[in-house]
């Protein structure tokens, strides 16, 4: 008997004996081949996550894409925002990590909540990268000529660094504008490129275009003033007017009246009520002190010069006229 109808023993529930059975193994006869088996569960493999930063071959090879492949690349390379995190890094790294995330940046579209952003927000805004290029630039200047094998990512296209650092700086304003203490450190960011940019041209002799320097100028002003209208927007609206500050429709109210005389003020009798000053009691209001003060210094102004022009209107041909 073949394997497949081979004996076994099983307890009869009748009587309780153990007898012999022979029936046929289905599992392994050919005859049930057409019956459906159990699939087999497929060897779970190990997932493989990068803990390290990864090397400089490895993002030479990534700073050579172009989004969207890039965008994808990157979301998934842990390596490469674990280098964000180095307290120090090579000038290498630096160049071509400032290379790759101004092409990210300029991808990305306002209101955009992918995977991408919610990196950009959370590893690269609190990374220390932007303190390393930060010390970076500074030392660009001084450095000696022996040491620039040692960057030649910078030194073979000094200017297209500085190109890529105006990207970066442009592509997080047009997409996080509203990030306020971002802005700041953008803003920081722009002065020392500049600065940076004049060294390395006066020290190295680099040969940068003018539109460079224009192109910083332009985006530091872009950003200062959206800085500024921030800052003015939040305080319009914490702060709201006292009633003392809302306009009086009155034409004598001393905030309505002209500092400088007018026609009417030299050439025609005094119209505005200028009541006394108060000598014994205070003031009921700043306001009622303010609205007596000025009425009577103005009326000091041009009272005199009103009474010297009526005189001499009424005698032209007086030789000695006064308050004129």
């Amino acid at each position: 008997m073949g394997d497949g109808n081979k004996a076994s023993l099983r307890i009869d529930w009748f009587d309780g004996t153990l007898i012999e059975d022979a029936r046929p193994n289905t599992s392994n006869n050919p005859d049930f081949a057409d019956e459906e088996q159990p699939e087999p569960k497929p060897e779970t493999k190990p997932q493989f996550t990068e803990k390290k930063p990864i090397g400089f071959k490895r993002l030479l090879d990534i700073s050579t894409l172009q989004p969207p492949i890039l965008n994808l690349e990157v979301s998934h390379r842990p390596g490469f925002w674990n280098l964000l995190d180095e307290d120090e890094l090579k000038g290498d790294f630096i160049v071509l990590i400032v290379r790759i995330l101004a092409n990210v940046y300029k991808t990305l579209e306002p209101g955009e909540n992918s995977k991408i952003v919610k990196l950009l927000r959370t590893r690269f805004q609190n990374s220390n990268f932007l303190v390393n290029i930060k010390n970076y630039l500074d030392e660009l200047p001084s450095v000696k000529i022996v040491e620039k094998r040692l960057n030649s990512q910078l030194w073979d296209d000094a200017e297209a660094f500085y190109v890529n650092i105006l990207n970066l700086c442009e592509g997080i304003i047009n997409f996080d504008r509203d990030n306020l203490e971002f802005m700041k450190e953008i803003l920081d960011l722009l002065e020392i490129t500049e600065v940076s940019a004049f060294g390395v041209r006066e020290e190295h002799t680099e040969r940068f275009s003018n539109d460079l320097f224009v192109r910083i100028e332009n985006l530091k002003n872009k950003t200062m003033k959206l800085l500024k209208d921030e800052v003015l927007d939040d305080f319009e609206e914490d702060i709201t007017p006292p009633p003392s500050e809302t306009r009086n429709p009155d034409k004598n109210y001393f905030k309505n009246l002209s500092i400088f005389p007018t026609h009417d003020d030299l050439l025609s009798p005094n119209t505005v009520p200028i009541q006394p000053n108060i000598i014994n009691g205070a003031y009921p209001s700043v306001e009622h002190y303010l609205d007596i003060q000025f009425k009577l210094l103005r009326e000091d102004c041009f009272g005199p010069l009103r009474e010297g022009i009526g005189k001499y209107m009424e005698n032209p041909t007086k030789r000695r006229h006064e308050n004129i």
